[in-house]
């Protein structure tokens, strides 16, 4: 009999009860709970290389981002030209011979310059519209009477109604 083992050993088993309290009912625990805080104490002294691997991977998402939208944004302007021509045929037929029917679509562009992209790309789409010759095309929803929106509106469907599911 050793006292002095005896003493180490109580030490050791009030520091294990200590811990059962604190971090878990069983030494496993215990040692998941140890192994979790290694983790965290890692990550937060690794955190320049990880915060530079996320700004390498978000940097390649945005380029892979933008490259779509940019590939989106010219079949956008390719059937744009399309649909203005046809509209316009359209028009013509309807009674506005000297009306001007644009398609615009141009890129959003955020204050640092750089595109800004959504869900649906980076471009806006807007119908401008110049109901007399001479004057320049303005927006359609700004300027049109009933009767021109209305026109309008037919040519619209008249042109996409091979596309259009609605009767």
């Amino acid at each position: 009999y050793s006292p002095e083992k005896l003493a180490v050993c109580e030490e050791r088993l009030s520091e294990l009860l200590k811990l059962r309290k604190k971090y878990g009912d069983t030494v496993k625990e215990i040692f998941a709970y140890l192994d979790e805080c290694k983790n965290k104490v890692d990550s937060i002294e690794n955190r320049e290389e990880l915060k530079a691997e996320f700004t390498a991977k978000i940097n390649n998402l945005e380029k892979s981002v933008i490259k779509q939208a940019s590939d989106l944004s010219r079949k956008r302007k390719e059937a744009a030209k399309v649909l203005q021509q046809s509209i316009q045929k359209q028009l013509l037929d309807l009674g506005m011979p000297k009306a001007q029917f644009i398609v615009q679509v141009e890129a959003k562009v955020g204050e640092n310059g750089k595109p800004v992209c959504g869900i649906n790309g980076f471009d806006t789409v807007e119908f401008m519209i110049s109901p007399n010759q001479g004057e320049p095309p303005k927006r359609l929803r700004a300027i049109a009477s009933g009767g021109e929106m209305s026109r309008v509106m037919l040519a619209v469907k008249s042109v996409l109604a091979g596309n259009d599911t609605v009767d």
